[in-house]
């Protein structure tokens, strides 16, 4: 029987997971600057060799490692969850309701592959390093602290010279739908649903406003729909982390994650443990 280990560890293996995706973006940014100035001038090719960058580097690290199931990487679609993550599916809607413009198609695949990196990147950080450090101790707990840490990871966008509101709005959101994301993480066994709506939600907001820095734009007239949005998204989380976590899980789900409510904590705690 392993014992939960200290917050303060799984504090520190949490956050060095998420500063490490923040220093290899700056870091990266201040790399092709120096020896690839151009590409300062392609938004879309800068952020997907930096992002795509992060991506290989963490593959190679889960393959050493072998990490890959207890990250959840090995679990199912999940498919019958992902109606529970729709503050994600509402986003992209909303962004798509406006039209993609005279986007060329290849530009627009763009956009959706930078939109599929970042979120193999980030949840790989947030629903898959921070959340198995915290999982010794308890499920919601785990939940609650990956996720404060996911909104608080963008407040980085105020060093980026977005609006403080668009900030402010990005981090309920962002904390919502890391409570959201979390659970259906532990709910469903599986790493993928999340991976799935994080890439389409972002690749849809991005090939709608054709660019990073034009989708966090400040907008008077639709910034409270931005703020609805983050409400909405941190009351639908705060709603499923007071469910029951399921315990009637696939096979391939439980076999990647015990169910909640089936196991004792210390075998949630076993079930994230490196050494699986």
């Amino acid at each position: 029987m392993r014992l939960p280990k200290p917050l303060w560890r799984a504090l520190a293996v949490a956050l060095a997971g998420m500063f490490f995706l923040l220093v290899w973006d700056a870091v990266g940014a201040l790399f092709i600057a120096r020896h690839a100035p151009a590409m300062l001038g392609n938004e879309l090719l800068l952020y997907i060799t930096i992002k795509a960058g992060f991506v290989i580097v963490i593959a190679a690290l889960i393959t050493t490692s072998r990490s890959w199931r207890r990250l959840g990487y090995l679990g199912g679609a999940g498919s019958r969850f992902w109606t529970l993550m729709f503050p994600a599916w509402v986003s992209a809607a909303l962004s798509l309701s406006g039209g993609i413009g005279d986007l060329s198609a290849l530009r627009c695949a763009g956009w959706l592959g930078l939109g599929v990196v970042i979120a193999v990147g980030e949840e790989t950080i947030f629903r898959g390093v921070a959340l198995a450090a915290f999982m010794g101790h308890g499920p919601r707990g785990a939940i609650i602290m990956s996720s404060l840490l996911f909104g608080a990871a963008h407040l980085v966008g105020i060093g980026s010279g977005i609006d403080i509101h668009m900030v402010l709005a990005q981090v309920v959101f962002a904390t919502g739908l890391g409570l959201c994301f979390a659970w259906v993480r532990i709910a469903s066994g599986s790493i993928w649903p999340c991976v799935i709506a994080h890439a389409l939600m972002d690749g849809a907001g991005l090939a709608s406003a054709n660019g990073v820095a034009s989708a966090l734009r400040y907008e008077s007239d639709s910034y409270p729909l931005a703020l609805a949005s983050a409400m909405g998204s941190l009351v639908w989380g705060i709603f499923l982390l007071c469910r029951p976590l399921p315990d009637d899980l696939s096979h391939d789900a439980a076999a990647a994650m015990p169910a909640a409510s089936a196991v004792p904590q210390e075998d949630h705690a076993r079930s994230f443990d490196p050494g699986d």
